[in-house]
């Protein structure tokens, strides 16, 4: 029998989006799948567009959440509900190529020793194909990742990986406390507890992220100010488990790269003289 993938996705307001995602999965070729959708308390009509997906095929199952929870509760609520040998982390706006899942557990089968199978992945803003093939994310061939995460150099996203489901259970999934860079913070710990890797640099890209900058709304500052905290809880959380000072120093970068993106915002003068010096103070506090 074909392995079951479970495909885990949290869903908030989201609703122009899920119905372009969802045939992106029912028409994948490899059909032994599940797909849990976790709706984390959305007000505008996703609920309706999820529960219609849910009664027109069996593979679909939803959770609803009464109030917002973030999205690391509604993966990990999706992780404890799932079936599969393998599992795979996507957003509701985001989309699979339809190999996708066959190549995955083809290369699973292939590569047996490993606990997580990293693909690469295109970049899109608002249609499939609209940014250049140079922003595609490739992942490295075999080098040190745990320095590349360290250094916030990211070697691979959120939905890049097929896990095994046994490995991605031992380590509870994501840390529910981390606002910002919550896969960074999971792959790294990971990466500590000697998940062992293998990357496929040489496939094709199986995957689309969406990355308009416009789903920030009016929200930049907010934006910011999320990932500046997300990246000083990565940089306290890590320098106590680094194993020696190459590591610690790697850590530096985790903080360098909200400062650079802050520095940017600002250059572009979508965020206030005010908000800069807010958010340049806190990470360099953080030193």
């Amino acid at each position: 029998m074909e392995s079951l993938v479970s495909i885990i996705s949290a869903n908030f307001n989201k609703a122009p989006f899920i119905e372009d995602t969802a045939q992106t999965i029912l028409g994948q070729s490899y059909k032994n799948w599940e797909w849990i959708i976790v709706d984390d308390g959305s007000t505008d009509n996703s609920k309706e567009i999820l529960s219609k997906l849910a009664e027109q095929d069996s593979r679909v199952s939803v959770i609803y959440n009464n109030i917002n929870q973030g999205a690391n509760i509604c993966r990990n609520q999706g992780l404890e509900n799932a079936s599969g040998e393998f599992v795979i982390f996507f957003d509701t706006d985001d989309l699979l190529e339809t190999f996708c899942l066959e190549q995955r557990v083809s290369q699973a089968h292939l590569f047996p020793d490993y606990d997580m199978w990293v693909f690469s992945m295109s970049i899109f803003k608002k249609l499939k194909g609209d940014m250049p093939a140079s922003m595609n994310w490739i992942p490295p061939k075999e080098t040190n990742f745990l320095l590349l995460f360290l250094k916030h150099q990211l070697p691979w996203q959120t939905m890049q990986p097929l896990w095994r489901a046994n490995k991605l259970k031992l380590l509870k999934g994501f840390d529910i406390d981390f606002v910002r860079l919550q896969d960074v913070e999971l792959h790294t710990r990971a990466l500590y507890n000697n998940v062992r890797v293998k990357t496929f640099p040489y496939l094709k890209n199986d995957c689309c992220y969406k990355t308009d900058e416009e789903r920030f709304g009016n929200k930049v500052f907010k934006h910011l100010d999320g990932f500046s905290t997300g990246a000083i809880q990565f940089y306290k959380k890590f320098y106590e488990y680094a194993n020696n000072n190459t590591e610690k120093k790697a850590l530096s970068g985790t903080l360098l790269e909200p400062l650079s993106t802050v520095c940017y915002y600002k250059r572009l003068q979508k965020i206030s003289k005010e908000e800069y010096h807010l958010l340049f103070n806190k990470l360099i506090d953080s030193c």
